[in-house]
Parts: C-alpha cells; sequence; structure tokens
C-alpha cells in the first residue's frame, strides 16, 4: 500500500482535485463555474498545485464507482499532500483510496438535503479531516467539529458593474425597457419558473412593460452572463425551498450591484443581509391558500419597488468576502492545517 509521502520544507502543497462538476468557456450549462473559478484562482494564489480528477463527466452515474481505479492510481503516482473531494456522490471514487489518505470533502445542497445523496455523503466522508460546507444552513444539518463554512467565491474582476444602458446595447436590448432576470434556465424544475412567471404576471399590474430575461442558454459565454446581470433591473431569484446550498447567481449579482428579491434558500439571506434594495421573502406561514397568494403578493411588490426605484443594490462593497481571492486564501490555509495533522 503507498504511503502518505509528508511535504518538505518550501515545497508547494499538492492538491488532488477530484470532482464531478467542471466548466469551460462554450460549455452547454454554467455548471461547475465555480469549481473551474476557484482552481484558477489557487494556481494565482500561489503554494498549491492542483491535478484535476474528474467523475460522472460524460461517463454516466456508474463513473462514480468505476472511477475508483483511476482515481487510486492517479493518487499512487502523485506524492499528493491530500485529496479534495467535491460533492457528497463523488465520494463513492474514493473508496481504493489509502485509509491514511488526508480527505477534504465540500458540500454543495443537494447531497445534504437530498434524503438518499446524504446517505452516500455520510458514508463516504466518514474519514475526512475537513468537511467544507457552502452555507451556514447546511453545515447545521450535519454538526461536527470538523466543519467548516466557506462559501463559493466570485470573480470580481469579471464580474464588474457595467452602466445598464451599456450593457443592454452589448445584448441587443432597448435600455427603456425594464427587465427582470430570472436566475438560471426555465427547463431546470429546481429555478422555479411557474413561480417566476406568476410574479412576473402581478409585477405587470405596477409595470405594465416589465420584460423577462433569462440568464442561461446552452453555449453561453461568461462575458454575456456578465451582461446579463448589468443590464436587468433585478434578479427573482425563485429557487424551491430546500433546493439550493449557496447559489451562484445571488452572489454575482451582489458584485454586479444588482438588486436581489429571493425566496429563503441557501444562503441568500446572509447574502443579501443589510443590502439594498431587495431582500429574502420568507416562506408562507402555512400551506393555505390564502397564505401563498400573499407570499406570492410580496414577491410582486418588493420586486415592483425595486423596479420604481431604479437604483442599484450596494452588494459590491458589502459583500467583499466573497472575492475569489479571499477564498481561495481561506481554503489554502484549510489544506495547510490538513497537511500539517491539525
Amino acid at each position: 500500500m503507498t504511503e502518505h509521502v509528508a511535504r518538505g520544507a518550501g515545497r508547494p502543497l499538492r492538491v488532488l482535485w477530484i470532482t464531478n462538476m467542471w466548466w469551460e468557456e462554450g460549455a452547454a450549462s454554467a455548471r461547475g463555474i465555480f469549481v473551474t473559478q476557484a482552481v484558477d484562482a489557487l494556481r494565482r494564489l500561489g503554494g498549491v498545485e492542483i491535478d484535476l480528477e474528474l467523475v460522472a463527466q460524460g461517463k454516466g452515474s456508474l463513473d462514480y464507482l468505476g472511477a475508483n481505479p483511476r482515481v487510486r492510481e492517479r493518487w499512487d503516482r502523485g506524492t499528493y499532500d491530500l485529496a479534495h473531494v467535491h460533492y457528497g456522490l463523488t465520494g463513492l471514487a474514493t473508496l481504493m483510496l489509502p485509509t491514511a489518505a488526508p480527505l477534504v470533502f465540500t458540500f454543495y445542497g443537494s447531497d445534504v438535503n437530498v434524503p438518499w445523496q446524504r446517505t452516500i455523503a455520510v458514508a463516504t466522508a466518514r474519514r475526512a479531516r475537513r468537511r467544507i460546507f457552502v452555507s451556514r444552513r447546511l453545515a447545521e444539518r450535519w454538526p461536527d467539529d470538523r466543519n467548516v463554512v466557506l462559501p463559493n467565491g466570485v470573480d470580481f474582476e469579471a464580474v464588474r458593474p457595467v452602466p445598464r444602458e451599456e450593457a443592454s446595447r452589448e445584448l441587443g436590448l432597448d435600455p427603456a425597457t425594464p427587465r427582470v432576470l430570472f436566475g438560471g434556465r426555465p427547463d431546470n424544475e429546481v429555478k422555479g419558473w411557474p413561480l417566476f412567471e406568476e410574479v412576473l404576471g402581478r409585477v405587470r399590474a405596477r409595470v405594465p412593460d416589465v420584460e423577462p430575461l433569462v440568464l442561461s442558454e446552452p453555449g453561453q459565454s461568461y462575458a454575456r452572463t456578465v451582461a446579463k446581470l448589468n443590464a436587468a433591473d433585478v434578479l427573482l431569484f425563485t429557487s424551491r425551498r430546500g433546493s439550493e446550498g449557496s447559489p451562484t447567481v445571488v452572489k454575482e449579482a451582489a458584485a454586479a450591484g444588482l438588486p436581489v428579491v429571493s425566496t429563503d434558500v441557501g444562503d441568500a439571506p446572509e447574502i443579501l443581509d443589510g443590502v439594498v434594495p431587495g431582500g429574502v421573502i420568507p416562506w408562507p406561514a402555512d400551506e393555505s391558500a390564502a397564505a401563498r397568494d400573499a407570499w406570492v403578493a410580496r414577491l410582486a411588490d418588493a420586486v415592483s419597488g425595486v423596479l420604481e426605484a431604479r437604483k442599484r443594490s450596494d452588494g459590491r462593497e458589502k459583500r467583499g468576502y466573497l472575492r475569489l481571492e479571499s477564498i481561495a486564501t481561506r481554503l489554502r490555509s484549510i489544506y495547510e492545517e490538513v497537511a500539517a495533522g491539525r
């Protein structure tokens, strides 16, 4: 059995990232963009060398187990200080690693919120030295002394405020038309397109010419994503209860100065706390039709208020800790602790 090799003084940490998420410019979806950006930020920071092992990318779900031999081979020839496993199901690809291999896991949402996925995550992360959760709400569902809360970062250099008129023209849109951004793809059930349409229908009672703007399109460049954040007047984030860990678009909107009105999901309450205008609308008090109707009305009122004010948010100033560089520095510190056996 290959033993873990201690790091020599002055040598960069060598980390094997094992992930089921990865993004490249022109990809069909933005899934995993935060993983790609985190790797880039760590490499710029220095002191860490990262190798990637992609699991279940175009190979189907059976690759979670099928990847074990190549993950073990990669570990044996890599002289790594630790492995960082991204997403609970990806832990299934680490079953052949040596028992002494230092492991760090990051959990993103469904791997904690969905019962059958959580069962797998609990089993595979049992020997993790650190368990990173992208939001406090996720960590509280699985208490442990090894837990660390560390949200995904945002590229504040790429996501910069641009005058709305300029961004609208870049997209071929009329700058005079008020727009509400939908934070995903309409065919992604988690993101709540029907609720978005319902709220927008009520908003039209106060802002008749409002139009929707869909954030995600197949093969869309990241520059176009950023342009949409700047061309919109408000992000209406309608994800389902218990469906999110740390929604990237809410943080990107904060970085762009785009006001956000959101359902109470993931760490949206923390990201938007004190950021104005916008905010989180709590879930209905009960499941009655009257309670739901009042809740939808509150969402519509909040969106309408932002549209009428036509004011950008102060999220960029208040959420600077989400910068990729800050998150990468904290992550490198976690790696150093684990590599040192702490």
